[in-house]
């Protein structure tokens, strides 16, 4: 409670936005359109650790332990600017009956800048509101003490800078037939000179099949029924690698030569001056409809997207002076299908009930990879894969003699001495990967007369995580040390990890020769071991062990359940009101999983998704 209340973080936003528009009419047709516009916004955000709080302790100056210097404010300012300029010409008109045309050419400029500066003091006095300068306990002003004041202070700069020029045009029959079309080239700063501008286009179809003449017939049931088909090109920026070679200083961090002190700057990458937009290449079919009075209604979208040139990272020979570069080096596909059902499956006078459903399913796959390097299969892409697929150990269960967790050894292992039986490339598989191929909500609601009752939910499932335990302790150079035959093979044996804050079913585990059906395996102390030499004769490769933590997060939560009272009009007309509505309102109700960890939503959470309960009253007068 006293973290709590000893720490706080507050943030003042303004904005604003000016914008002028203005339609120039050359023809009855014939239009010039004019647009410009400039936001502005501000944001400053100020924290506080007062210094009995353990914020401040995990926060303190150089490790520094006097109490002096414990308890920080930290200010933030942030200025952010953006202006857009456009002008085009739009054309509309019907050149013949039933047939009309409108076609829309011009360019527009865009940019944007943003700056930061950042203050932080210690030493921080609630009474006053002032901070001080931590002085060094030894009383030299060395090398790190005078990096680490200077890096109390600064500011950083971005700006970027937009052109794009466009044409679409978009033919109409009656009110049967659709086709656009559209072609653009967008530039921008972010690349060299030669690669600045990406040229995209699109064409798309839509055929109203229920205005034709022959589906008249369908009239009294059938309210509406397009068909719709797309394809286009489009370009995107990588923001997080640039073409240039840029010279960060960042960490604010100083030399003293000669008596001059000199600012020191690192390059973090290597520039890529071949450094290209991602391309993307889209098909699109759906079809909707609605029928009885809207009364159902739903539309389905089956799409393809092929991906190019997507930027990732490859590690790169250190004679170049850097140890990774990014670039271009990826090719993929997504491809899947997506539903919006909506029905109102009872309405009367007193009584309606009416429910949602919406549904996604993606494939993807990575097609290639250019790499100068051999990635590992747990780098993000790996050719032939899911994006963000998983590889790691399959797990065969409890061995009743030993009390060790089993992984099932490849059909391809190679086994010919004792320590084959401990590499981990006789024990990879794919199982799966970290991305849900589905996901989608729902909602119910039910109203009779004044009183309504509303539900609504969300699910995912197909998608897997690690649920491991987060420990103060760690033993991973226990390995090198001493090349000690107890290595604890999963934290699960970890006879120190789990004589700490552990689920209760951690007892559920492996205590005798042919012990079977428990949960969890034998426990042993790593330090002093049984001399088994589990190592020699067991996978313990975190890549292939971290299958024992490998968990499947899918779930069905119920989100929000709302039960809303408004009062009948007489009884308003009687209290000289116009309106009364009461809600009751409850949250995160229950969840539907078997997934272990706190919160399947949000795999790792170190604190459950809490459960609430609210009510209002909204009264008019």
């Amino acid at each position: 409670m006293r973290e709590l209340d000893h720490t706080s973080s507050s943030t003042k936003d303004f904005s604003a936005t000016g914008r002028l528009q203005a339609d120039l009419k050359i023809l009855e047709c014939l239009h010039l359109v004019g647009l410009a516009s400039y936001s502005f916004a501000n944001t400053s955000t100020t924290k506080i650790l007062l210094s009995d709080t353990n914020s401040a302790f995990e926060d303190r100056f150089l490790a520094y332990s006097n109490p002096a210097y414990l308890g920080t404010k930290t200010m933030n300012n942030a200025l952010r600017t953006s202006f857009i300029a456009r002008t085009h010409l739009s054309f509309n008109k019907e050149l013949v009956t039933n047939h009309t045309v409108s076609v829309i050419a011009g360019a527009e400029v865009r940019g944007s800048d943003s700056e930061t500066l950042f203050s932080k003091g210690y030493g921080y006095d609630p009474n006053t509101d002032t901070t001080t300068i931590p002085v060094p306990g030894n009383g030299l002003m060395n090398d790190t003490y005078i990096n680490a004041v200077t890096a109390l202070n600064g500011d950083y700069y971005t700006s970027s800078r937009y052109a794009s020029f466009y044409c679409s045009a978009d033919y109409f029959y009656k009110e049967k037939y659709v086709l656009n079309a559209s072609v653009r080239t967008d530039g921008s700063s972010y690349f060299g000179s030669k690669r600045q501008f990406f040229p995209t286009w699109s064409v798309g179809a839509a055929w109203n099949i229920s205005n034709e003449d022959w589906m008249e017939w369908s009239s009294s049931w059938l309210d509406r029924l397009t068909l719709r088909a797309a394809t286009g090109f489009t370009g995107n920026i990588n923001n997080g690698v640039s073409p240039r070679l840029i010279l960060n200083y960042t960490d604010q961090t100083f030399r003293e030569i000669a008596g001059t002190r000199y600012n020191i700057g690192k390059f973090y990458s290597a520039p890529n001056p071949n450094l290209r937009w991602e391309k993307t290449q889209d098909y699109k079919v759906s079809v909707d409809f609605a029928l009885f009075k809207e009364r159902l209604s739903a539309a389905v979208e089956a799409y393809h997207r092929s991906s190019q040139d997507v930027v990732y990272s490859s590690n790169i020979p250190a004679y170049t002076g850097f140890s990774y570069q990014k670039y271009n080096s990826v090719d993929l596909y997504n491809q899947g299908i997506e539903l919006t059902l909506n029905a109102d499956m009872v309405r009367t006078r007193d009584f309606t009930l009416s429910a949602s459903l919406n549904f996604a399913y993606n494939r993807n796959m990575v097609t290639k990879l250019k790499s100068a390097e051999e990635l590992s299969v747990n780098s993000r892409y790996v050719e032939g894969y899911p994006v963000n697929a998983i590889f790691a150990g399959r797990v065969l269960g409890i061995d009743p003699y030993s009390g060790l967790i089993r992984f099932q050894q490849r059909s391809d292992a190679v086994i010919v001495n004792k320590e084959d039986y401990n590499d981990a490339n006789n024990y990879r598989f794919f199982l799966g990967t970290s991305d849900p191929p589905i996901n989608g909500g729902f909602s119910l609601k039910a109203s009779y007369r004044f009183v309504s009752l509303s539900v609504s939910g969300i699910y995912m499932a197909g998608s897997k995580t690690y649920e491991s335990s987060s420990a103060p302790l760690s033993y991973s150079s226990l390995q090198n040390k001493g090349n000690n035959p107890n290595v604890p093979l999963t934290w699960y044996n970890d006879l120190y990890k789990n004589h700490l804050n552990v689920t209760t079913d951690r007892t559920d585990r492996w205590k005798n020769v042919n012990d079977t059906g428990t949960k969890y395996p034998k426990i042993y102390d790593p330090w002093t071991g049984d001399g088994l030499n589990y190592a020699s004769e067991n996978p313990t490769s975190s890549n292939i062990v971290g299958g024992a933590y490998l968990k499947d997060n899918s779930f069905l939560r119920i989100k929000t359940v709302m039960l809303v009272f408004t009062l009948p009009s007489r009884l308003l007309r009687k209290a000289n009101m116009s309106s009364c509505r009461i809600n009751i309102c409850a949250n995160n109700l229950f969840t539907l999983t078997d997934y272990e960890g706190l919160d399947p939503e949000a795999p790792g959470s170190i604190y459950p998704q809490s459960k609430s309960v609210t009510a209002g009253i909204s009264l008019g007068f």
